[in-house]
């Protein structure tokens, strides 16, 4: 039994040990596209493109504005920022 339990333990040991190996992230490719991203974002809050701009804030999304008070969640900032986006 003890055979059993140690073979198990080693069997379950190696599996983890194959099964963890990550794959390294290229860092290059991920900075070009979240660099991307914000010039998309930037560009379309210039041209006041409020399907553009929103559409690239997650459904959970938050916007830090520039006092620390400024937390808004997707939903209020949208209703917010419609009238200047309709300018």
């Amino acid at each position: 039994m003890k055979k059993l339990f140690l073979f198990l333990s080693l069997a379950i040991i190696a599996c983890y040990a194959f099964t963890s190996i990550n794959t390294p992230v290229n860092t290059e490719d991920e900075k070009e596209v979240i660099n991307a991203l914000l010039d998309n974002w930037h560009a379309a809050a210039a041209k006041a493109d409020y399907e553009g701009y929103f559409g690239k804030i997650s459904n959970d999304g938050h916007y830090l504005g520039t006092d620390a008070k400024e937390n808004w969640d997707k939903t209020a900032f949208s209703a917010f920022s419609k009238p200047y986006f309709e300018r």
